[in-house]
């Protein structure tokens, strides 16, 4: 089962709500969604992931998009998303709370997001 098709159990309406996937690394959520019909757009700090997502969604005949950007400041539009998925990713930002305040930005009004997060032995304690 992917992480796509675990979420979907959730939010039967996934593949109709617009998704932001930060974070997207080498596209394996935002390819399996994309394959789904869900419309999402990745954002990415990695331009070498960038390109081998964008490389992979080209051969699937998929014109979605990963942008360049970060949690800390996503490049679109306050209220332009139904959907996040955050999935692994808030242990790698330099502010936490500021994607998290980002996110319920981009977020419309009845706007849900995901977030998991490694195990807590992970996670360094200053």
């Amino acid at each position: 089962m992917t992480h796509f098709d675990h979420l979907e159990q959730y939010i039967p309406n996934l593949r109709t709500l617009s998704i932001l996937d930060i974070g997207s690394g080498l596209g394996g959520f935002f390819i399996d969604a994309t394959g789904k019909g869900a419309t999402v757009t990745g954002i990415e700090i990695s331009d070498e992931y960038i390109a081998k997502t964008q490389e992979l969604l080209k051969r699937k005949g998929s014109d979605a998009e990963v942008v360049k950007g970060v949690g800390e400041n996503i490049p679109f539009n306050s209220a332009s998303f139904d959907f996040v998925n955050l999935c692994e990713v808030i242990e790698h930002v330099e502010d936490p709370e500021e994607v998290l305040t980002e996110v319920l930005r981009v977020l419309n009004s009845n706007g849900m997001a995901y977030m998991s997060l490694p195990n807590h032995f992970v996670i360094k304690k200053n």
